[in-house]
């Protein structure tokens, strides 16, 4: 896995992975940040840490189209600062995972109390 000073001249025309499917570029001034380019040319930002249980996890930023190299930089240095204050960051998108959409919270909620009470209901 290449070291590079990761700057917006290197991510907008990265070099290809040959042998492998995709390639993993770590930047010099973020530990953890870093680059993913896969063969069709697409890239994406990744910071990678250590949770609480030690365990190394790995969220994703975003692509490269939406985000330039010092936005990336930023958002990863602030979740980071979070990460080493407690924050999991997996977690956290397990609860929002579970949470209910507005569809599911109507047809399991309202809907059954809405048929009971018809004044409600038309």
């Amino acid at each position: 896995m290449p070291r590079v000073n990761l700057r917006q001249q290197f991510v907008d025309n990265p070099p290809l992975p040959t042998t492998a499917a995709k390639v993993t570029y770590f930047d010099t001034q973020l530990t953890g940040f870093m680059l993913e380019v896969t063969r069709t040319g697409s890239a994406t930002y990744y910071l990678r840490y250590r949770d609480k249980a030690g365990r190394i996890r790995q969220v994703r930023l975003g692509r490269t189209t939406a985000l330039n190299v010092d936005e990336a930089r930023e958002n990863a240095r602030i979740l980071k600062s979070k990460v080493l204050m407690g924050f999991d960051v997996q977690e956290h998108v397990e609860k929002i995972k579970q949470m209910p959409t507005f569809a599911e919270f109507v047809r399991d909620h309202y809907l059954p109390h809405a048929v009971v009470c018809p004044s409600k209901w038309s």
